[in-house]
């Protein structure tokens, strides 16, 4: 569904769930809710309009979630 919507659906799923919820998944143990969550950002992050705004809103979060993650990548 996220793929489809508009920026504005993309940008309440982001604030509804909320980058720390969002990333937290990344690290659960089930590998379907990781890929299902990997999914989810890729959709959110369709194309480069909806990359900057979503960065320009909560791009520290997802720095430093990923600064976070990336040794267990």
């Amino acid at each position: 569904m996220a793929f489809q919507a508009d920026q504005r659906v993309k940008a309440e799923v982001l604030t509804k769930l909320g980058t720390d919820q969002l990333f937290s998944l990344l690290r659960d143990q089930c590998s379907d809710i990781v890929m299902k969550t990997l999914g989810l950002i890729r959709n959110l992050l369709k194309d480069k309009q909806h990359i900057d705004t979503i960065m320009h809103h909560s791009g520290d979060q997802v720095i430093s979630h990923f600064i976070f993650l990336s040794p267990c990548l």
